[in-house]
């Protein structure tokens, strides 16, 4: 999304879910698209098109492992920390 890196995106997404929250609005949860990496149809996987928050080499793992927490999956992390404070 306007090449903001995703671990940006995720923060300022719940920033305006605090936002809301603090302005009244009953929010009862958020939810980010895919835990792990996936393919839309007739994309070719990339860098651009992983919008997983773990990665998963789709193409060459043949066990799809899951690999360590990278920043996207660590901003959600700690969004999921700071929304229980508000």
């Amino acid at each position: 999304a306007d090449n903001m890196d995703r671990a940006t995106y995720i923060s300022k997404h719940v920033d305006e879910v605090k936002r809301a929250v603090r302005g009244g609005i009953k929010v009862d949860g958020y939810i980010y698209w895919a835990i792990t990496s996936n393919r839309e149809w007739d994309c070719t996987f990339s860098p651009a098109s992983d919008f997983g928050l773990v990665h998963i080499d789709l193409d060459n793992d043949p066990h799809l492992a899951r690999r360590p927490f990278g920043p996207s999956a660590n901003a959600y992390i700690e969004a999921i920390r700071d929304f229980q404070k508000v």
